[in-house]
């Protein structure tokens, strides 16, 4: 990023200083979202470490020479890592999609992929900073006012936006126009109208924000606190739960193999299930399907709750991980009948740790029109939201997938009811027999 004067001298001031020691300088905050002021705005920035992080005497330096410079964050990348885990829900959402790097040092590129590779949900220690940041940007939202409310309300409103949007959707946003658009499930038009002329009003630097502005922020935040509650706090099932009525479907669990998971990379028609209940049948394995599981999850919400949370996914992958590494039956022969490609970097690691040897199975489809015949016959003749929304992405994942792992073996299925297995079997009997 192009950076101007000010902030060119209080780089080379802090590589000069700090040395090797320094890992990255980011900077966030208005200056990269359009509405930076050189009369009145401040630089908003990261100061990232490798290992110790200096004294509070450098950072008052840093102020007294770089007035207009706020150190938000001074730690180093332990530090920082130890936030997101924590739940730091902004420190995550900031550095992977809304700060621009000023300066980057020997390790910079390694410890940034360590954040993308971080699974923010499946990850997270506890909900308490979570509930912490809710009631404190509350409280600071009702005490604010002009333009610091504006500020306040907008970031508040857009941190919430953007975890319902990484809960639902699996994707990081930061557009705050794009924020509302693909949260229309749960805003009304009146506060979709209202969010978008706050975005306008906060671009312009303006101070028109009075009392009926605020009572409505706060309306409008409240409620997309209480959409995250139903997602991960209210609605929760324990894993016991789901386990007691998740083992009646599963069949062979007594029949002795040895450690091998047979893994799946394919789009949603492709033929996985088709070839993992064949698979199934021939080796007695213990085939585990996520749509069969969403099936007994959905029971038991709509039983125990009388609704179905918009989280159930991210809950389902979880609850896989926990299964796998808690399973102890006989059969060690585990066919993971789900595309793997969103997620493949964990899986293999856990099924590594664990001791179990990896077959992965490729199932290509060249047709668009064919993926969609198939998804339809699935759902009685109509094609679902979920579908249309992400057949896109689905494909672009499994196009990378394919790209950066070569599988055990890659079948073709592009015609009905000519799908030819005999490599796969001839493959498999070697490996399992």
């Amino acid at each position: 990023m192009r950076k101007d004067i000010y902030l060119g001298d209080f780089v080379s001031y802090c590589k000069k200083e700090f040395k090797r020691n320094l890992l990255a300088i980011m900077v966030y905050g208005s200056y990269i979202q359009r509405y930076f002021d050189k009369e009145k705005s401040d630089y908003d920035v990261f100061v990232i470490f490798k290992t110790y992080v200096p004294s509070e005497i450098y950072k008052k330096k840093l102020n007294q020479l770089f007035p207009k410079v706020t150190l938000q964050y001074f730690s180093n990348e332990k530090d920082i890592l130890n936030l997101i885990h924590k739940g730091h829900w902004s420190v995550y959402s900031v550095l992977l999609k809304g700060s621009k790097i000023i300066y980057g040092g020997k390790g910079w590129e390694s410890f940034f992929k360590q954040i993308k590779e971080i699974d923010f949900w499946s990850e997270l220690k506890d909900l308490n900073e979570i509930k912490f940041k809710d009631e404190f940007d509350n409280k600071c939202l009702r005490n604010c006012k002009d333009n610091s409310a504006i500020k306040v309300a907008y970031s508040s409103i857009r941190k919430r936006l953007q975890m319902i949007i990484h809960l639902t959707k699996e994707k990081l946003v930061f557009s705050f126009d794009e924020n509302i658009t693909l949260n229309k499930k749960f805003l009304t038009r009146g506060e979709s109208i209202f969010l978008k002329k706050l975005n306008k009003k906060l671009l312009r630097r303006s101070n028109e924000f009075g009392i009926k502005d605020k009572e409505y922020s706060l309306a409008i935040l409240n409620k997309l606190i209480r959409v995250l509650d139903g997602f991960f706090m209210k609605d929760s099932l324990t894993k016991k739960d789901i386990y007691k009525e998740h083992i009646k479907i599963l069949k062979n669990l007594n029949i002795p193999h040895k450690k091998l998971i047979i893994f799946f990379a394919g789009i949603p028609g492709s033929g996985k299930t088709h070839i993992a209940k064949i698979l199934e049948r021939r080796y007695k394995a213990a085939r585990v399907n996520n749509d069969e599981l969403r099936r007994v999850m959905r029971k038991l919400y709509k039983k125990k709750y009388k609704k179905v949370p918009a989280s159930i996914d991210a809950c389902l992958y979880d609850y896989v991980n926990w299964f796998i590494k808690n399973y102890n039956f006989p059969n060690k022969l585990i066919i993971a009948d789900r595309g793997i490609e969103r997620k493949y970097k964990e899986a293999f690691l856990l099924a590594k740790r664990l001791g179990y040897k990896i077959f992965v199975i490729s199932v290509r489809v060249f047709s668009r029109k064919l993926l969609e015949k198939r998804v339809k016959k699935k759902l009685r003749g109509r094609l679902d939201r979920n579908f249309i929304e992400n057949i896109d992405r689905w494909i672009k994942e499994n196009k990378e997938f394919n790209k950066n792992i070569k599988p055990d073996i890659v079948i073709d299925n592009n015609i009905d009811n000519q799908l030819n297995l005999d490599k796969l079997i001839k493959k498999l009997d070697v490996l399992i027999n």
